[in-house]
């Protein structure tokens, strides 16, 4: 069995498999729900600020004939949804992230999802709902949260242009990361 390197910092992001029909149905050319699923996606990062572990991977929907590159690797989900969300792909890649942690890990988690942040790791002392968040899928990140030492969190600005990498600043004022 291969041993993981320990990271300093890991960071996860979710995205929504885009729907054709996204467009006729909402007006827009993305949306923030997906009836086909979702991609997650995660790195860790030594304290060199090299990654030394990442992984990727897909979730598919009831019935969804569509067939993603062969290195994504497919997780039929064991909960009954017909669409899945946005917050909730970004929630999946977290707690994908977290599992493979070693027990009592401390380090610095990041991530774009606030939400996600609220709900695993809480903001200014209050957790946030779980919303629409199947109840197995709470469960797994509240146990694999426990499982760690001290945390500390950093919300990204997502998908940074070159010169927000530059200045490490985002459009909203938040760090931005090349791993992110």
């Amino acid at each position: 069995m291969r041993t993981l390197p320990i990271p300093t910092k890991v960071y996860c992001d979710g995205g929504m498999l885009p729907n054709p029909n996204a467009k006729a149905l909402t007006g827009k050319s993305q949306s923030s729900r997906s009836d086909i699923g979702c991609t997650w996606a995660f790195c860790w990062v030594d304290e060199h600020e090299q990654k030394c572990h990442e992984n990727w991977g897909a979730y598919l929907l009831p019935n969804q004939p569509m067939i993603l590159p062969g290195q994504f690797r497919y997780v039929k989900p064991e909960w009954e949804l017909t669409t899945i969300t946005s917050p909730l792909a970004e929630l999946l890649s977290a707690i994908h992230c977290i599992h493979q942690l070693p027990f009592g890990w401390n380090g610095e988690f990041c991530t774009d999802s606030e939400t996600t942040i609220g709900r695993l790791f809480g903001i200014d002392g209050s957790f946030w709902e779980w919303k629409n968040v199947p109840d197995d899928i709470k469960q797994k990140g509240q146990w694999a949260v426990s499982r760690l030492g001290e945390v500390k969190t950093t919300l990204l600005d997502g998908h940074p242009t070159a010169r927000q990498l530059l200045q490490n600043e985002g459009k909203r004022g938040h760090p931005v990361s090349l791993f992110n």
